[in-house]
């Protein structure tokens, strides 16, 4: 059993009682949300909020995720497309509402309208930005003014995505149902008079027209393009021209959820595809959320959404966004967290560009999830704990409901305590299984008014949570190391521990940290009933 040491000493209760103690030293588990809270692994933690894996195992707060801008237009939902750098490297986010496309100053944190072209996509190509739209043929911005493709004998097509892959674009059409499998591709800027901002109409292949499946994503890669539907993959591959590819299925089973399920990272993508994260290498889909341990479930109506799922590379993290809740993967140690921002909601973002030689922490700019008009804007998240950026997080870590090994002795525990590191109060709970042996009917309980149940709860009203809440007032107004004793004398058979620490995700309070967990119990034989 990791993390736990047995004494051999009788204790002064008496030779059948021994003193029995559990140090959790790493939490290099992470979240199990899936096993009952008595069977999972010691180093595994059965709630796991807001805090994330040190790279000694240790837990620390997560970075704060703060709102920078609201939308250009006042209750307009925001769409966050990318980024366009222009000639002296200043950086702007694209983001488009049903007013148009603006470019978001990220310094300033100023919205500039380049044209009333809704776009849904963007890419860029000789320092101009391109843009497709769903509504109407799109265009390019060259740092001063928009050029729509809409004349002559080859306008841009409508469409939802649009990426540069070997000088030309490639756009996923949305122009009618029996074409949404279908791509467009533009001409090459060459010698001969031919442009990219040029799009024949007989430039376009099909995947898989008619099945019922939807191209999700398209992503160039260096030798080809992967083309992600809603349950397949599939990559097209040409030499010199496009008309001469080879359209090849990579698997027909695992695709991406919608435009905001693949991303990045490394030498590889990740996928996120019904409920399921996949590492993309190679050719091939490796499953990194084992179901047995860690499953994504859906917390709010899908009503209130902007979308169901999404899926951000953040530093070292894959967040994701499934049903209204986040979920972070560590992509070093693979260990799971959740992350709760009620301020933000936050569901989806894009990892800002740096400028050349800049030693800046990574910055991510992304969109709330929920369709709250108050939410709707632009937020951001630093990877670094600064002076600025406040966002106040809860933290929570419960371990697992431990029994010494010893399921039928009863146990006495003497304290536990916590190595943290804080500047405020230190919350910790102790909570025993408890098994209920005696049935109460609502007839029985019409004698009573409903202050007398005010202690118990909808499954047991006559009796109160077996939880003991100990909060520790922290005495200084900086982060210190120190180590919490919560002392309560209390018999149990099993019994889980939660530490809950709050910060405001700045330095004057943060980051905060659980170094070590210790409990200390004696253990004593004999069963006084059939069922505890």
């Amino acid at each position: 059993m990791v993390g736990l040491t047995a004494g051999t000493d009788y204790s002064q209760l008496g030779k059948s009682s021994k003193g029995q103690s559990v140090n959790l030293k790493t939490f290099n588990g992470g979240l199990n949300n899936v096993s009952d809270i008595t069977t999972i692994d010691d180093e595994e933690l059965s709630q796991l909020t807001n805090f994330e894996l040190d790279s000694n195992g240790s837990l620390v707060s997560r970075p704060p995720i703060v709102k920078i801008s609201g939308p250009p237009v006042t209750t307009e939902a925001v769409t966050l497309l990318g980024y366009y750098t222009d000639a002296s490297q200043d950086i702007f986010a694209v983001v488009s509402t049903t007013a148009g496309t603006y470019l978001f100053d990220t310094v300033n944190e100023t919205y500039a309208l380049i044209t009333t072209v809704v776009a849904s996509g963007s890419a860029q190509f000789n320092d101009n930005l391109y843009i497709c739209s769903v509504t109407e043929s799109g265009g390019y911005w060259d740092g001063t003014s928009f050029t729509q493709l809409n004349t002559g004998l080859k306008p841009m097509p409508v469409g939802e995505q649009i990426v540069l892959h070997k000088s030309r674009f490639f756009l996923v059409s949305r122009d009618a149902l029996y074409n949404r499998g279908r791509i467009y591709f533009s001409d090459i800027t060459t010698a001969v008079p031919t442009s990219v901002n040029d799009w024949d109409t007989d430039n376009y292949f099909d995947v898989s027209r008619g099945d019922g499946q939807l191209i999700s994503k398209i992503l160039s890669a260096p030798n080809e393009l992967f083309i992600f539907r809603t349950q397949s993959t599939y990559y097209f591959r040409y030499e010199t021209a496009p008309i001469d590819g080879v359209l090849q299925v990579l698997d027909a089973t695992v695709g991406a959820d919608n435009a905001y399920s693949v991303t990045e990272y490394e030498f590889s993508y990740l996928v996120l595809n019904n409920g399921r994260l996949y590492r993309f290498v190679s050719y091939q889909f490796y499953p990194l959320n084992d179901i047995s341990r860690l499953q994504f479930k859906q917390t709010r109506l899908a009503s209130g959404l902007t979308f169901f799922s999404a899926l951000t590379v953040f530093g070292r993290r894959a967040v994701v966004w499934f049903g209204g809740g986040v979920y972070v993967l560590d992509l070093e140690s693979g260990a799971w967290t959740e992350w709760d921002s009620p301020t933000s909601e936050f569901a989806w973002g894009l990892l800002m560009p740096r400028k050349q030689d800049a030693l800046t922490p990574d910055t991510m700019i992304g969109v709330t999830g929920i369709t709250t008009a108050s939410f709707n804007g632009l937020y951001k998240a630093v990877d670094a704990y600064l002076g600025v950026n406040t966002e106040e997080i809860v933290c929570v870590a419960e371990t697992k409901s431990f029994d010494f090994e010893i399921p039928d002795h009863w146990k006495r525990l003497f304290y536990w305590s916590a190595d943290v590191y804080t500047a405020r109060n230190i919350d910790g709970t102790a909570t025993p299984i408890q098994f209920s042996s005696v049935v109460v009917t609502w007839d029985e309980m019409e004698a009573y008014d409903w202050d007398y149940f005010e202690a118990g709860t909808w499954d047991n009203p006559t009796s109160p949570s077996p939880a003991v809440l100990t909060e520790i007032v922290y005495p200084v107004l900086t982060p210190y190391r120190v180590n919490a004793t919560f002392q309560r004398d209390m018999r149990f058979r099993r019994c889980s521990f939660k530490v809950e620490l709050s910060t405001d995700g700045t330095t004057s309070t943060g980051p905060v940290r659980i170094m070590a967990l210790s409990i200390h119990a004696t253990t004593k034989k004999g069963i006084s009933d059939i069922l505890q």
